[in-house]
């Protein structure tokens, strides 16, 4: 399957003893293997998820809201036997079961909608987050501050 890809893929994928093909090239500082690939009308971007190229190539085109999950964990792997289509909502490293089925924020506030916030933190974890209390919580803080000044 390996030899479908065009050059300038394969001369940067390694296949090891575990049958993952580990990209050698560029890597984000997140650990995901990236590749600059120039811009089209059809392509914005200029950098891309290697994994997720590799898998357009051999496999078929994936909508935008749809990314890929490493079921062997192994975040430079590009095979594509090794990915799992998945959405953000879904993809298992992002959130815990626990958050994921949690219906009611800790005040009680429902938790779907238009009260409901995805946010990431730094390394890229996805949280869900109440609107009503994310409110509460800024007025909170913009009132102590300007007791301060």
């Amino acid at each position: 399957m390996i030899q479908l890809l065009p050059e300038y893929l394969k001369s940067c994928i390694s296949v090891k003893d575990d049958s993952c093909w580990v990209w050698t090239g560029r890597v984000h500082v997140n650990g995901h293997g990236i590749i600059y690939l120039p811009k089209t009308e059809t392509r914005k971007r200029r950098d891309w998820w290697v994994h997720r190229v590799v898998y357009e190539h051999l496999i078929r085109k994936l909508p935008s809201d749809i990314i890929l999950h490493h079921k062997c964990k192994v975040k430079l792997c590009v095979n594509p036997e090794h990915l799992e289509e998945t959405t953000n909502i879904d993809h298992p490293d992002n959130i815990t079961k626990i958050q994921r089925d949690q219906k009611f924020c800790k005040r009680g506030h429902l938790l779907e909608g238009n009260n409901l916030k995805i946010k990431y933190d730094a390394r890229l974890i996805q949280h869900r987050v109440c609107r009503r209390c994310s409110k509460v919580n800024m007025r909170a803080w913009r009132s102590k501050r300007a007791q301060k000044a």
